[in-house]
């Protein structure tokens, strides 16, 4: 049975007709600073496409003390909107040259701190989380180390960034006419116990809440419909 070998920059240079040194500064995106001539440049784009050769990203990272990687960590990809999420980041990170390390941490903090531990680890150059936590001493160790960020949650006064939706205002808005009906108990199907902005936009209104969780549903519609009817639930 014949080994696989794994082509080098070496192998590529010697295909191309040109020195490691040329073959390493086309294939690293340096050619027009070095001032290389488009055909050679074309040459060895050529041979290292024919071939399905790209630079080993390890050895670039040494280098340049970068990974070129984005760690995002969330609750579920079972949650349309945590998948959206992921799909929209992968494509921006591809565009721009990176690589998207991805962790689910199901709603619990200790795989959640795993998972952003594994993620720090492979040195990435930078951590978007979806926090399962309102505890934001959980996530002060890593703030420092490199650039952190929340996505869809935040937690208020922690100082970590964030971007989020405006999910009080949507609630406030769907428990408008119900208010406006004389309703004065209501019931939220969500994926997980995350009930903060309903809770917040009912007690808005001067109304106690006790938010109560029966049992967790998955995302869909399939779901939803399940946990909302007894029969099937």
């Amino acid at each position: 049975m014949s080994s696989f070998k794994r082509l080098t920059i070496d192998d590529i240079a010697a295909l191309a007709g040109v020195s490691r040194t040329t073959a390493s500064m086309v294939l690293n995106g340096h050619a027009e600073r070095y001032r290389i001539s488009p055909a050679t440049v074309e040459k060895v784009e050529r041979v290292a496409r024919e071939h399905h050769f790209k630079p080993s990203q390890q050895a670039r990272s040494l280098r340049s003390r970068r990974s070129s990687s984005i760690g995002l960590v969330v609750p579920d990809l079972t949650n349309s909107t945590h998948a959206a999420l992921a799909q929209a980041l992968e494509n921006r990170c591809r565009e721009r040259g990176y690589q998207l390390l991805m962790v689910t941490s199901d709603e619990d903090p200790e795989r959640e701190s795993d998972g952003i531990g594994q993620l720090a680890a492979r040195q990435v150059d930078g951590m978007i989380v979806v926090p399962c936590s309102g505890d934001a001493a959980r996530y002060q160790p890593w703030t420092g180390r490199l650039p952190f960020v929340f996505a869809d949650r935040h937690i208020p006064g922690s100082g970590i960034p964030s971007a989020v939706t405006d999910a009080g205002d949507s609630v406030a808005r769907l428990l408008s006419p119900l208010l406006a009906g004389g309703w004065t108990s209501w019931h939220t199907l969500a994926a997980s116990r995350n009930c903060r902005p309903a809770a917040s936009a009912w007690s808005a209104t001067g109304r106690r809440c006790k938010p109560r969780v029966w049992k967790r549903a998955q995302t869909g519609w399939p779901s939803g419909i399940s946990s909302a009817n007894p029969a099937t639930g």
